[in-house]
């Protein structure tokens, strides 16, 4: 009876190593994988930039159509004036309002993860600080994700938690605009 409890207890402890390395394995590979390096990567440099403090005194608002194609018809957010596309609602907000649009950007769910880039409903964000753009942001609450332009680089597509109430709150607020 005890020898059958030894090779129970010894195959038990065989098997459980047996998983820990496999497990091991795969979280070794899966850290060396490029996709999933990229990932991280793309999640480390969305929190940064989400997290930033931007002390912005102007936040311009765009209100992005339905039909947009893709996220080349995105192309403007780069542009200093958004005057020359007068088909997009465009909306202006300063001082208290756009500081709390700054807070619940400092806030921003950032997850890990990719998706599509629909923009329904989008929005198009750009924090100023005495008439200088630090960031912009395309926003995506069907996907769930966002990009964003920091002056020198285009981001990857980064997630965020749609349903969260930093997320929603941010939605009504600029829902509220337009």
């Amino acid at each position: 009876m005890r020898k059958k409890s030894l090779v129970i207890g010894l195959s038990i402890v065989i098997l459980a190593a047996g998983c820990f390395l496999v497990i091991d394995h795969i979280f070794v590979f899966a850290h060396e994988d490029p996709a999933i390096q990229q990932i991280e990567k793309t999640y480390k440099n969305a929190v940064k930039a989400t997290t930033a403090p931007l002390e912005a005194d102007e936040v311009e608002i765009c209100k992005v159509p339905k039909n947009l194609a893709n996220p080349e018809d995105l192309d403007f957010i780069y542009k200093d004036s958004w005057t020359e596309y007068s088909t997009f609602k465009l909306h202006t907000l300063k001082s208290k309002e756009a500081t709390v649009i700054e807070q619940l950007w400092n806030q921003f769910p950032v997850e890990r993860g990719l998706g599509a880039l629909c923009h329904n409903p989008g929005y198009v964000l750009r924090f100023k600080k005495n008439g200088q753009s630090q960031i912009t942001t395309s926003i995506c609450w069907q996907c769930g994700n966002f990009r964003y332009w920091n002056g020198e680089q285009y981001s990857s597509l980064s997630a965020f938690d749609v349903q969260s109430d930093v997320a929603q709150s941010l939605l009504a607020l600029l829902s509220s605009h337009f």
